[in-house]
């Protein structure tokens, strides 16, 4: 990747700046597909080799958290973001189902 951007042209891409926003892209689909935070935060602490907090749960922890990693608060912003919602808990309906897969079904009894 380094030399395609010095190919390209420094004025063009900066290969640090490339590198982090590919990582920030991997740790989004990460979470995407774990669909749980928490892990998604520790394992970005994991990575960069940071001291990970003993608790996200503690009162304002995750608030500091936040102001501390911008790829924390990211990785927040994703969570609470309408689009996030949509597309982690869509199910398709209709002809473009998936053959065998249904939805949520209606409780059991009624």
């Amino acid at each position: 990747m380094r030399e395609l951007c010095a190919r390209v042209g420094p004025e063009a891409f900066d290969y640090d700046q490339v590198a982090e926003q590919q990582k920030l892209r991997v740790r989004r689909a990460g979470f995407f597909v774990s669909g749980d935070l928490e892990l998604a935060i520790h394992r970005y602490f994991a990575e960069e080799r940071i001291a990970a907090p003993v608790s996200l749960g503690a009162p304002g922890a995750l608030a500091a958290l936040c102001a501390a990693h911008p790829t924390v608060a990211d990785l927040v912003r994703l969570a609470i973001s309408p689009d996030y919602a949509r597309a982690r808990w869509h199910v398709p309906s209709g002809p473009a189902q998936v053959a065998g897969v249904s939805g949520p079904s209606a409780p059991s009894g009624t």
